[in-house]
This record gives structure tokens, sequence and C-alpha cells, in this order.
């Protein structure tokens, strides 16, 4: 299984941390718009940890048939 994880915040929107290369970037926007059918918006490293102060972290998985998952992270108490 793969995951990545990002934030949906009150007002819908949804934030992935900076990825390490416009490719990743523009694989993780396919993966999103594919899995949810949502736009992602990239968060600097300071608005991220602001985010995850304020909002729950979430996990999107891949499950090994192909399948897209939304789980809450387990490594995050809020």
């Amino acid at each position: 299984m793969k995951g990545t994880d990002f934030i949906r915040t009150e007002e819908g929107k949804i934030y992935l941390p900076r990825p390490n290369s416009w490719m990743h970037g523009m694989g993780l926007q396919s993966l999103f718009r594919r899995a949810l059918n949502e736009q992602i918006h990239i968060a600097s490293p300071e608005y991220w940890k602001t985010l995850k102060k304020d909002n729950e972290l979430l996990t999107l998985i891949i499950t090994e048939d192909g399948k897209h998952v939304v789980e809450r992270n387990k490594g995050y108490n809020k």
C-alpha cells in the first residue's frame, strides 16, 4: 500500500506538503483528481505546519488492488 498525507480544511480545500519535484507534484495532482475528483493546493513548509495545528491530518491510500481509501492519519492525535 502507498499513502499520501493531506489536509482538508473546513472550507473544503485539500492541501499537501510541498513535493520533492514538479514531476511528483504533477503525479499527486493526477492522483487526487482521479481518486477524489478534487483539486489540490500545495502548502509551503511554514503553512503546512500551521495547517497541521488547526486541521486533521488524513492519508489517501492506494490499496494493492488499486482502490483509493481515505483514512485518518494514525500517527496524528488531535
